[in-house]
């Protein structure tokens, strides 16, 4: 990427998904909105900037990878950035306005010289096409940065990815299922549903994981070996 170093780049792209794709992360019904804004962002050069708040277990760095992604098939200029990793000892964003897309993470855990430094970014973003799309563990009311980056933050498009609903985890397992490839039947995935922890997250790893048990045993995915499988993991 242009004036990207080489080290640069291996040190920001650290923690990057490159698998993850928009295509396979289950948006509920309350979260469609949120889905139709990143679409916008993606294809409309004029689209504001995205602040998106989500808990540890909403998905939302794998949300943030498979934004990446999409753009990156479109060969368009974008980096992802762990904010909580970052030096304060480094100029971290120095010619990075130029990019079409940067994905900040983790922008709450950052201290307060990086906090002047995406303060600058988001400045240097006036005028030019370049997109910011900025996460956080903490709303935008309670997040602990300085008057006028709170201020930054509060003129972008805020989101907060919404927990999944008791309705939506059904739907969420036969949608990481169909993805995988792995033919679950109705009373199975009820079953999966009882044990599973209610989160993104979650779910998608118990699903992998039960793809790779199901390999491993040469076993079709019935209900009696979603049983063993979680009996297995000791969550029965």
């Amino acid at each position: 990427m242009k004036n990207i170093t080489s080290n640069r780049q291996v040190f920001f792209d650290f923690g990057r998904d490159y698998d993850a794709k928009l295509d396979n992360f289950f948006f509920s019904f309350e979260n469609k909105i949120l889905k139709s804004q990143i679409q916008q962002l993606i294809e409309d050069p004029k689209s504001e900037h995205i602040f998106l708040v989500g808990n540890s277990s909403s998905g939302k760095t794998f949300l943030l990878n498979s934004i990446l992604n999409e753009v990156q098939s479109k060969g368009k200029p974008s980096l992802y950035i762990d904010a909580s990793k970052l030096s304060s000892a480094d100029n971290n964003f120095e010619s990075l306005e130029d990019s079409f897309l940067l994905c900040l993470d983790n922008i709450d855990k950052c201290n307060h010289e990086i906090q002047v430094q995406i303060f600058n970014l988001i400045n240097a973003c006036k005028g030019k096409n370049t997109k910011l799309v900025l996460t956080s563990s903490t709303t935008l009311r309670d997040i602990d940065v300085f008057p006028d980056l709170q201020s930054r933050f509060a003129q972008m498009n805020s989101f907060t990815i919404k927990p999944l609903s008791e309705s939506d985890i059904v739907e969420a397992i036969a949608f990481i299922s169909t993805k995988l490839d792995i033919q679950l039947s109705g009373d199975a995935i009820e079953y999966l549903k009882i044990f599973v922890r209610k989160d993104f997250y979650s779910i998608k790893q118990t699903v992998v994981e039960l793809d790779k048990f199901l390999y491993a045993e040469r076993k079709q995915p019935s209900k009696q070996m979603v049983a063993k499988f979680l009996k297995k993991l000791k969550i029965t």
